[in-house]
C-alpha cells in the first residue's frame, strides 16, 4: 500500500472551513453530506464468523457516529478473494468498503493469482486484533505444548490452506520438527467439533471460539499465540513462554477502501471507527469475544499491513505452502 499522510484535526478543520466558505460543491460539503446514501461494507467471508461479527458491530456503531446507513454484505469465495476483488474494482467514493482479516488479505495475494494487490486499497482503521489458542481434548495425555510436541506425529484441524490457523500450525510444527498432518474443515467451529469428536489430535482456533469449551471442561488449552497471556486464560502460557518464540501469530480485522478514497472521507471514517471502538457497546463485545480493540489507523495501519505482508510471504515461502489454482 502506498503510504498516506493524514493532517491533524486542527489543520483539517481549517481546510474544511475554508473550503466551505468558497461554496457548497467542494470537499467540505462532501464530508458534511457523507453518507447521503447507504454505505456497503463487504465482508469476503461467510456470515456468522469472527470477521462478520466484528464488521456488524462496527457498522452498527458507525450509523450512530456518522448518522447514516451502513449495510454489511457477505461475499464469500476463494478464501476471501471474491469479495476483496469486487471492492478493489468499486468506485473510491466511500460507499463501498472492505472489512477483512489482515492475514487472509495478505496471504491470498501470495497463494493465488489475484487481480488485485495491497496497492489497490487505502487503509482506514484496524477494528480488532486477536490470536489463537492451541487446544486438545480434556482427556488428552498432553498437559502442555511441550508434551504434545514430543508426540512425534499428530493430526490437526484447520479451516483452510493458507489461512492463519494452517500457516500458524505448520510453522509451529515445522519449528518443533513434528510430523503433523493438517485436515481442512469448513470453518473454526467445525474444526473444534472435529477435535471433540476425536477426528484429529489438536487444533488452534480463536480464543473466543474455544473459550466456552475450555470453561466447560471439554477442551484443554496448551498455549496462546499472542505476545502476552490472554486475560480470560491467565494460566495458559504464550508459545514464546512455552519455548517457541518464533511461532507466535496474530491477525487483525481491518477496514479498507478502494484506492483513491478522498482524504476528507477517509479521515471521517477513521475518526468514526476510533469513536466506535471507544463505546461501551463495541468495547464490551470485543472483550466478551476475546478480541483486542484496534489501535492503529491510516498511515499506521499501512505500515502494520506492510509488515504483515512481508511476514506472511516469508512464512508461506519457507513452509512451501500452496493451494490448488
Amino acid at each position: 500500500m502506498k503510504k498516506r499522510l493524514f493532517p491533524s484535526l486542527t489543520a483539517l478543520a481549517v481546510v474544511l472551513l475554508g473550503t466551505a466558505s468558497c461554496g457548497s460543491g467542494g470537499p467540505a460539503n462532501a464530508v458534511q453530506n457523507y453518507p447521503k446514501t447507504p454505505v456497503k461494507i463487504i465482508v469476503p467471508f461467510n456470515a456468522g464468523g469472527g470477521s462478520d461479527a466484528v464488521a456488524r458491530q462496527i457498522a452498527s456503531q458507525l450509523e450512530d457516529e456518522l448518522d447514516g446507513t451502513f449495510i454489511v454484505e457477505n461475499k464469500p469465495g476463494a478464501a476471501g478473494v471474491l469479495g476483496t476483488d469486487a471492492v478493489s474494482k468499486a468506485k473510491p467514493d466511500g460507499y463501498t468498503l472492505l472489512s477483512t482479516n489482515s492475514f487472509a488479505f495478505t496471504a491470498q495475494q501470495k497463494l493465488r493469482n489475484t487481480s488485485y494487490t495491497s496497492e489497490d486499497f487505502d487503509p482506514i482503521a484496524e477494528e480488532s486484533s486477536y490470536g489463537l489458542v492451541q487446544v486438545v481434548k480434556a482427556d488428552s495425555p498432553w498437559n502442555s505444548l511441550g508434551d504434545m510436541l514430543k508426540a512425534g506425529k499428530l493430526t490437526y484441524a484447520h479451516p483452510g490452506v493458507g489461512g492463519m490457523v494452517q500457516v500458524g500450525q505448520a510453522s509451529l510444527f515445522s519449528t518443533a520438527k513434528i510430523d503433523a498432518q493438517g485436515v481442512p474443515f469448513d470453518g473454526s467451529a467445525p474444526s473444534v467439533t472435529a477435535l471433540l469428536g476425536g477426528q484429529v489430535d489438536t487444533t488452534a482456533t480463536e480464543v473466543g471460539v474455544a473459550l466456552p469449551y475450555i470453561k466447560s471442561g471439554q477442551l484443554r488449552a496448551l498455549s496462546v499465540s499472542t505476545p502476552k497471556r490472554v486475560e480470560q486464560l491467565p494460566d495458559v502460557p504464550t508459545v514464546s513462554e512455552a519455548g517457541f518464540p518464533d511461532a507466535g501469530i496474530t491477525a487483525s480485522e481491518v477496514l479498507l477502501a478502494p484506492k483513491g478514497l478522498p482524504k476528507e472521507i477517509a479521515d471521517a471514517l477513521e475518526g468514526a471507527v476510533k469513536d466506535a471502538l471507544a463505546t461501551e457497546k463495541v468495547s464490551g463485545f470485543l472483550k466478551n469475544s476475546v478480541y483486542e480493540a484496534g489501535d492503529v489507523s491510516g498511515a499506521g495501519l499501512d505500515d502494520q499491513m506492510s509488515q504483515t505482508l512481508t511476514q506472511v510471504n516469508d512464512l508461506i515461502t519457507k513452509l512451501d505452502i500452496k493451494v490448488a489454482q
